[in-house]
């Protein structure tokens, strides 16, 4: 069994998907390896490993396009770090911690840029995703490590794609260049 998000690591995960199980410390249990959906493959593009047009780097697009792009976020597209996880303040804006039994997973701004990275690698125009990212910083131009995406609420106050509890220390600062509006993130 292998343990995402903290916790020891046992690289020995069976090579069948359909047998291998995954530990996520912050849900609190193990899944089956087949039905864990993670977008850390986007960096095989960046880093020039795969092709952008890979037909097993554009199907498996389609599967975080599908299973992690929020659905609830009001404002722009924003994804989750990968499905069934728990890391984030409670359905009622309860503080997170460590074995919290609430936690909701919210989605990353930082994911956004990531997938606009993959769109400018095929030779797409990334304006959404760059715009959703302006969309989600902060008055002083800091975009929070998560987004709230549930309904509005008071006491604690949350806004639906406003910043959560979670830390706000990624700056940003774009570039714009080109006809398809290739874009410079830097954090």
């Amino acid at each position: 069994m292998t343990n995402v998000k903290g916790g020891t690591k046992d690289f020995s995960l069976s090579q069948d998907p359909n047998t291998a199980q995954i530990w996520i410390s912050n849900s609190g249990r193990s899944f089956a390896a087949k039905d864990i959906v993670d977008g850390g493959f986007l960096e095989l593009v960046r880093y020039g490993i795969r092709d952008p047009h890979d037909p097993v780097i554009v199907n498996t697009v389609k599967v975080i396009d599908a299973v992690l792009k929020d659905p609830d976020v009001k404002i722009g597209i924003c994804y989750h770090c990968y499905n069934n996880d728990r890391y984030g303040q409670g359905p009622n804006g309860e503080a997170w911690y460590d074995n919290a039994p609430f936690g909701t997973g919210r989605p990353w701004p930082l994911l956004t840029g990531e997938r606009g990275h993959y769109e400018v690698a095929c030779g797409n125009d990334a304006t959404v995703y760059l715009r959703s990212i302006e969309a989600y910083a902060g008055s002083r131009g800091l975009i929070p490590e998560q987004i709230w995406n549930f309904p509005n609420r008071v006491n604690p106050t949350f806004y639906n794609s406003g910043p959560t509890g979670s830390a706000m220390p990624q700056g940003l600062r774009t570039t714009f260049s080109g006809p398809t509006h290739h874009f410079f993130l830097r954090f």
